[in-house]
């Protein structure tokens, strides 16, 4: 029975062919069981017979010979999950499904109402549905971002309980960089950031100052569905998880141009970072601030090393997205 290949309803042999990426083979069966009918508090008595026993008839006339029982047949399924085609596939793994009864879907129907006003609500989703099932973000373009889309995304920061205090905010119209940069798109990447003037080997290019910080993954989630919908999907891309300090990671967006910068394909194209003694009086260190690895032209992309600033994807497992 059933293999994955669309249209067919068997496997068998030679029949396999390149199109039966996965097969699956196994025995359809009846399950009986005789149930003592309902009568005040009677105990249920349950005995599953075999096929064979039901084909000999040896079930069938007890069961006519005792009234207050009656008897109840499922489906059930025993196979095997084959990987592969030609002659001999490889089994790699075993299943067994049961015909379910009606008081079973029954308990299901109403396991699932009590959970309906749980997945109503967008916030209990998983952070992967809420970006590719509820804001649809997989397919909706990424345009250059305006100066004021940056800084509406800041102010809705600010506004969150989760933000500094009032008093060490940042204004709002200020981005992380010290130099000259433009976004555009990149050939071949999308968007990307790119210098407008010479830079010096060693010269500060940008630091956190408009990055948002969360410690909860509740407290991310809230400033995500208070944005103007138009940035959802890039807050969510541009999210990151970072060790802040020793012992505590926090999820990181860079509400600037810095988000855009494109991962370097190999170690010596990157070309903005920190190194040896780099960042010495600046505050924070090399987590917090990113030079010229080497001299820059005008016009030339900036690009980094992600692996030096987020961590693995896994980290976002302690968040619960």
């Amino acid at each position: 029975f059933g293999r994955s290949a669309p249209g067919s309803t068997f496997s068998e042999g030679v029949g396999l062919s390149h199109t039966d990426e996965k097969a699956y083979w196994g025995r359809i069966e009846y399950e009986y069981k005789n149930e003592k009918k309902k009568d005040g508090n009677k105990d249920k008595d349950d005995t599953t017979t075999s096929m064979t026993e039901k084909m000999d008839g040896v079930t069938q006339s007890s069961i006519n010979d005792n009234e207050d029982e009656e008897e109840i047949s499922r489906i059930e399924v025993r196979g095997s999950v084959l990987d592969g085609w030609g002659l001999e596939p490889e089994p790699v793994a075993k299943f067994i499904m049961r015909e379910a009864t009606e008081a079973e879907l029954y308990d299901d129907e109403e396991d699932d109402d009590e959970d309906d006003d749980d997945d109503d609500d967008p916030r209990n989703w998983s952070l992967s549905d809420i970006t590719y099932y509820y804001f649809e973000c997989e397919s909706k373009k990424s345009p250059i971002i305006p100066q004021s889309a940056w800084i509406r995304a800041r102010e809705t920061y600010f506004s969150q309980p989760s933000s500094p205090p009032k008093d060490h905010l940042p204004d709002a119209t200020v981005d992380g960089f010290s130099v000259p940069v433009e976004a555009r798109k990149a050939p071949g990447k999308g968007r990307g950031i790119f210098a407008l003037r010479d830079i010096k080997k060693g010269e500060m290019i940008w630091n956190p100052t408009q990055t948002a910080r969360f410690e909860s993954g509740e407290a991310f989630k809230d400033f995500i569905f208070s944005l103007d919908e138009r940035f959802v999907c890039d807050a969510l891309n541009f999210a990151y998880v970072q060790s802040v300090e020793k012992d505590k990671d926090m999820i990181l967006v860079d509400l600037d141009e810095g988000s855009l910068c494109n991962m370097a394909d190999y170690y010596e194209d990157e070309n903005i970072g920190c190194t040896g003694n780099m960042a010495d009086g600046y505050e924070g260190g090399c987590l917090n601030n990113y030079f010229a690895l080497r001299d820059i032209d005008a016009g030339e992309e900036l690009i980094c090393d992600y692996d030096t600033f987020q961590n693995g994807e896994n980290s976002w497992a302690q968040f619960g997205l």
